[in-house]
């Protein structure tokens, strides 16, 4: 699995796993920016961040921009809102898994009460939805 993820990186410049995959929206956490000039130096940057975050390959997002590899962990949610909050709430961008669209969010409201930035966070996601 970790070979096919590192190997469908290199010609595309973006990859999900697809092991067990269980939801069409994530969010994306923990990214890690490595240097590759390889398909060795891929997998060797997956194999390090997937024994730093203990986890396994079903779990990984992988984006290139131009050398630089950026590698993080999805964080499944059962539907395009609830990702839109997750990921707005904790300043995080979300992937669509079907297209491989990486949406970057709004900022949240960092002042007034939590029940204002929560009403903010909804009146946003009211419009992208």
């Amino acid at each position: 699995m970790l070979k096919q993820f590192s190997q469908s990186l290199y010609p595309t410049g973006r990859s999900v796993s697809q092991v067990n995959y269980t939801s069409r929206y994530t969010t994306l956490t923990n990214t890690k920016k490595y240097i590759c000039l390889s398909v060795e130096d891929i997998e060797a940057s997956v194999r390090a961040f997937i024994r730093q975050h203990g986890m396994t390959t079903d779990m990984l997002f992988g984006e290139f921009d131009g050398e630089v590899l950026k590698l993080s962990v999805l964080t499944c949610h059962k539907d395009k809102r609830s990702a839109l909050f997750f990921g707005m709430f904790n300043s995080q961008p979300i992937v669509d898994t079907n297209t491989m669209i990486v949406t970057s969010l709004p900022t949240p409201q960092v002042t007034g009460t939590n029940t204002q930035r929560i009403s903010y966070i909804n009146y946003v996601i009211d419009n992208l939805c």
